[in-house]
């Protein structure tokens, strides 16, 4: 007799396998995704494991066997994967499978009687049963789950034959023929027709040559990080790419290219189709569910060649992998934080490249701090182009702007609380005078972040999260920036009913307002998630006026994209760049550098030689602020590592976030404290000495969506091994490597 271990789509021990028998006549290999009893219910589940012996007794059928199965390199990619993330077997297993299977729930496996050949033919006892018991259900109840519920497994097999003699008609899964694996041979454009290439230089072309060899040598997995201070699709470089991508698919070799963000990914297809014609394809959460299946079929039978997308493009089903290119790899946005298992897009992607034999290259102006060290581990190979600077000695320094940082705290010490400082007004003033643009960075929407009452104290705060929310004159709304909760404004306290509500905090509502009131004929616009929406329309179609550059002021979160063109812009602001400096979080230094120097970047791009910008901070002295100013990676990195060594955090050692949550809150306290005590004792019993847990803490925020949050850190060289032994309950939540 064969079993199986099979993970299954089920809430209920997710990192367990489930032990199934595989009938007679039925051919069931690991990676075939299969339909299997789960209770009373019938689910979908992946196979994992082959055995002749049960660890069970008497355990029950497999029902079906679909025409889809994952590939000895998927299912290499989705162990480690689980023992990375520590993730379920079959969540982690659905980032690779076909779209149309990850949104299929139990009622698709329906049935329907043929009543023509239910007239012609004769049944016996059983299959009579089960007839007349279909036949008195209501059509939408007519499922796998409802019949195994009630006639027990038993009924399996008569049902797999009335199947098979066409007397049931089935809306099963397997119905949905998946072509095989094969790669179709698809004919190869002329490159030197379809795009202009430009002569690179030495430079250029030595990293080329380097990044070409190592995609043909194919024994061993190299990984590269590319330091490229260019802006977005506006770089020298774009073309040095282009010829890397061409060596690949000159060795009938497949590419994947990572960005971001969504925007980015539409421009860079536009590029590549322009260059390389159509064995490009795009994926990204803005494609609709049908295109998303038809290209999943495409890319897995080898009609594209080139895969461009944002952090789920790493498990598209590209056969014959050479490259993998992920831009601006530092960014945020490659974390998944909403779903388990919540990995990184990037991370995934240099295991990929182990296990593809695939090249993988890094790109970014201000690499993520445990990547830079891994290159001087000798980890990963450090590319770079020489640059015109007067600093040589430093790699990431470049040509200094006319950028000068103002002391906020002196500006307060004068009795001046505006959100500008004189200098910034005046450089804005004289900007407009001369006929100029200018660009306002503040990341940060709404106008007001408290609403408090002067009188009582009282906060105006969202019911579900416990947090402050933020005003919204544009849509006449207090609104919560966490779950969306929203208020119409009121101006009476509703606890005094005196109108003395103060209104402290800026957002970039409140600076467009400040513009306008202090220049009424300069044309002020803004930029956020609120004025524009970018899951449902894309760059080139939104905003068109400020693309078009009609507009004297521009106000900006970091929604604005990364390409955006600030050619014609003369003066530059960032009203507040002390961004979450008071986050215990490790991080924040580095994320405030990286987005110092993202604004840098625009700055940089102008082309306008009389450009110049003002930097607001209360905290002049701040490495972040400094550093990012400077265009001055060396300056950050030297000064961060030695304060991750001294605190004992990544690069150093790893970290996992266990989040607690629960509507009650004794509910969330006892399970908090009583994991803690589970894994100090754990810790102890094991004598491990390179983990520690950080005692249980209050969220941020500490009520989020009407549940109360607590949280532990497991910290150490290996903490997963801490976590392994426990089966977590529901409102566990495992954060390997967070970033928040």
């Amino acid at each position: 007799m064969l079993f199986v271990g099979v993970g299954v789509n089920s809430g209920f021990n997710k990192r367990d396998l489930f032990t199934y028998n595989v009938p007679d006549h039925t051919l069931v290999q690991i990676g075939d995704v299969v339909v299997v009893p789960f209770g009373k219910r019938v689910v979908l589940g992946v196979v994992f494991s082959l055995s002749s012996e049960s660890d069970i007794d008497s355990p029950r059928n497999i029902i079906d066997v679909l025409s889809f199965r994952l590939s000895g390199e998927q299912i290499s990619l989705v162990k480690w994967m689980i023992d990375h993330y520590i993730s379920g077997w079959y969540e982690t297993a659905t980032l690779m499978l076909p779209p149309i299977l990850k949104s299929m729930k139990s009622s698709v496996f329906t049935v329907s009687i043929d009543q023509e050949k239910v007239l012609k033919l004769g049944f016996n006892k059983n299959e009579s049963v089960i007839l007349k018991y279909l036949a008195e259900l209501d059509p939408k109840q007519q499922t796998w789950e409802k019949i195994l519920s009630e006639l027990g497994d038993e009924a399996v097999p008569v049902l797999k034959d009335l199947l098979l003699r066409g007397v049931l008609v089935s809306k099963n899964p397997r119905k949905i023929e998946f072509e095989k694996c094969g790669v179709k041979q698809t004919t190869k454009q002329n490159t030197e027709t379809l795009g202009v290439k430009n002569k690179l230089t030495k430079s250029q072309q030595k990293i080329v040559d380097e990044i070409s060899v190592a995609i043909g040598i194919r024994s061993q997995s190299s990984k590269f990080l590319f330091q490229d201070t260019f802006s977005f699709l506006g770089r020298d470089n774009l073309e040095m790419y282009f010829s890397i991508i061409t060596a690949c698919l000159d060795k009938s070799l497949a590419v994947i290219i990572m960005l971001p963000e969504i925007n980015q990914v539409i421009r860079m297809e536009e590029k590549c189709k322009e260059y390389f014609g159509d064995e490009v394809v795009a994926l990204h959460g803005d494609i609709v569910q049908r295109k998303k299946i038809e290209l999943w079929n495409d890319i897995r039978n080898g009609k594209y060649k080139l895969v461009i997308g944002t952090r789920i493009s790493i498990f598209a089903p590209i056969t014959n992998l050479g490259l993998i290119i992920i831009f601006d790899e530092h960014d945020g946005a490659y974390k998944q934080q909403e779903l388990s298992p919540r990995y990184n897009a990037r991370d995934v992607a240099i295991k990929r490249g182990d296990i593809d034999d695939s090249v993988v290259l890094m790109s970014s102006r201000t690499p993520d701090v445990r990547v830079y060290y891994a290159t001087l581990k000798d980890k990963v190979r450090f590319l770079s182009l020489p640059r015109k600077t007067k600093v040589q000695n430093n790699l990431f320094k470049l040509q200094q702007t006319n950028t000068e940082i103002v002391d906020m705290r002196e500006e307060l010490r004068k009795g001046k609380s505006s959100l500008f400082s004189g200098k910034l007004i005046s450089s804005l003033s004289d900007a407009l005078n001369k006929g100029l643009k200018a660009f306002l960075f503040l990341n940060r929407r709404g106008n007001a972040t408290l609403i408090q009452c002067r009188k009582c104290d009282y906060v105006v705060s969202c019911k579900d999260c416990d947090l402050p929310m933020n005003l919204h004159t544009t849509s006449e709304r207090f609104l919560c920036h966490q779950c969306g909760f929203n208020l119409k404004i009121f101006k009476n306290c509703p606890i005094c009913q005196t109108i003395k509500l103060s209104y402290y905090g800026s957002g970039t509502e409140l600076a467009v307002n400040e513009i306008n009131r202090i220049f009424p004929k300069a044309k002020v616009v803004r930029w956020d998630s609120d004025s524009i929406d970018l899951k449902r329309k894309t760059i080139n179609t939104y905003h068109q006026e400020i693309l078009d550059g009609n507009y004297d002021v521009l106000v900006g979160t970091q929604a604005i994209p990364k390409d955006f063109d600030v050619s014609s812009v003369g003066f530059f602001g960032v009203i507040v760049s002390d961004f979450g400096f008071n986050s215990p979080s490790f991080l924040i230094t580095e994320r405030n550098f990286q987005l110092l120097s993202q604004v840098m970047i625009y700055i940089q791009s102008a082309k306008l030689v009389t450009s110049r910008a003002i930097v607001q901070t209360f905290d002049p002295t701040n490495n972040a602020v400094v550093a990012a100013v400077k265009s001055d990676y060396d300056l950050f990195y030297k000064e961060e590592i030695e304060y991750r060594l001294l605190s004992s955090n990544p690069p150093f050692t790893r970290i996992i976030r266990l989040m607690y949550s629960h509507r009650d809150y004794d509910t969330c306290y006892q399970e908090i404290h009583k994991m803690a005590n589970m894994l100090d004792d754990y810790i102890k019993n094991t004598k491990l000495q390179d983990v520690y847990i950080i005692a249980p803490s209050r969220g941020y925020p500490f009520r989020l969506r009407n549940k109360y949050r607590f949280q532990i850190f497991v910290k150490g060289t290996h903490p997963q091994r801490v976590i392994y032994p426990i089966n977590f309950s529901t409102g566990w939540v495992i954060d390997v490597d967070p970033i928040e």
